[in-house]
C-alpha cells in the first residue's frame, strides 16, 4: 500500500492513475485491511516526493497530491477522521514560537 500511495503522487498521470485505481479496487475488496497504518502510508508518499524533488509542495496544480487516496477514505466518516487524527498528531506545534511547525518523528 506504501507503494500504491506513493505512486498516486506520480508527475507521470498514467502511473497516478493506474495506482489509483489499483488502490481503489484493493479499497473495495479489502477496505478494513487496507485503510491501517495512515502514517507509514503518508510517509512513504512523503519520501517518494522528496526523491524527485528537493522542496515537497504537497500539492500539483492545486490539486493535492494525496486527494485520490483521501477521496477514497472520505467514504466512511470514521477512516477519514482516523485519517486526519494520525495526520494531526503527527506535528509538533511550538507554541512559544510562531509559525514554528515540525512533523515529528521525521
Amino acid at each position: 500500500m506504501p507503494i500504491l500511495i506513493s505512486l498516486e503522487t506520480s508527475e507521470i498521470a498514467i502511473v497516478a492513475d493506474r495506482a489509483l485505481a489499483l488502490h481503489t479496487h484493493l479499497h473495495h475488496k479489502h477496505a478494513s485491511l487496507v485503510n491501517i497504518r495512515y502514517l507509514d502510508f503518508a510517509r512513504a508518499s512523503y519520501e517518494y516526493q522528496r526523491s524527485i524533488t528537493s522542496e515537497v509542495t504537497g500539492h500539483r496544480h492545486g490539486e493535492a497530491l494525496l486527494q485520490g487516496w483521501y477521496s477514497l477514505i472520505s467514504e466512511k466518516r470514521a477512516w477519514r477522521i482516523d485519517l486526519l487524527r494520525s495526520f494531526v498528531r503527527a506535528y509538533d506545534y511550538d507554541v512559544s514560537k510562531r509559525n514554528s511547525v515540525s512533523y515529528a518523528g521525521w
